[in-house]
């Protein structure tokens, strides 16, 4: 992340970082409901918890609990509007 946000200021190229942020019980159950067999809802969570040290590096910080993808989705879009990358 902090790799991309210094190639784009040194490219002149518009960003915006937003960080996703669900809590454990939403992660795991969504991750239950879309887990093949190959992968272990648990491992994933464990390697995701791993992530949520760098939420401070995002501009934003979403909340992604209790809503649709769909919803997040025209959510985001608003952010990157109303930040001028659209």
């Amino acid at each position: 992340m902090v790799a991309l946000r210094k190639w784009c200021f040194q490219n002149n190229v518009p960003f915006l970082g937003i960080y996703l942020d669900v809590d454990t019980e939403t992660l795991l159950i969504r991750l239950r409901k879309r887990s093949d067999n190959n992968e272990l809802p648990e491992a994933r969570l464990a390697e995701d918890a791993y992530y949520e040290i760098f939420k401070e590096w995002f501009d934003a910080v979403y909340d992604y609990n209790d809503i649709t993808v769909e919803h997040a989705v025209g959510d985001v879009v608003e952010m990157m509007r109303g930040a001028g990358l659209l």
